[in-house]
């Protein structure tokens, strides 16, 4: 009669470590993921305020009467949000102002002085981009 020694061959101890590894591998990676979604969110996030920001200060140019005539249609990047602190952080704002003509325009007559504001922030893959329309009438 042969006794059986208590405890894990070498075999066992093997498959044990190959397991444990690759379940480490795929929750490194899983963390990874999140890091990188986390960073993602929190970049949108700022994005987002800083539009915000940009788009709330060209509204607040309106509150006279008749001042959104002062917001100057331009063919490229605007200089009208340069009064606001600078974005930072790898952050850049660009601010496209146009004129809404022609009395087929949606949404805007034809005695009304209509321009559309793109405020767009972006930082890597992060881009945020705020669409309004400024109505003169």
């Amino acid at each position: 009669m042969t006794r059986r020694r208590a405890g894990f061959s070498l075999l066992e101890l093997v498959m044990v470590i190959v397991v444990v590894s690759i379940a480490a591998v795929a929750i490194g990676s899983g963390f990874a993921y999140i890091a990188r979604t986390q960073a993602l969110s929190a970049d949108l996030q700022r994005a987002s305020q800083i539009a915000q920001e940009c788009a709330d200060y060209i509204i607040g140019l309106g509150r006279k009467p008749g001042f959104y005539g002062g917001v100057t249609p331009v063919a490229a990047n605007s200089a009208i949000c340069n009064a606001l602190p600078a974005p930072g952080g790898a952050f850049t704002r660009t601010v496209d102002v146009t004129d809404v003509v022609g009395a087929g325009a949606q949404f805007c007559a034809n005695t009304w002085a209509c321009k559309h504001v793109r405020v767009t922030v972006r930082r890597a893959s992060a881009v945020i981009t705020l669409n309004f329309m400024l109505v003169n009438y």
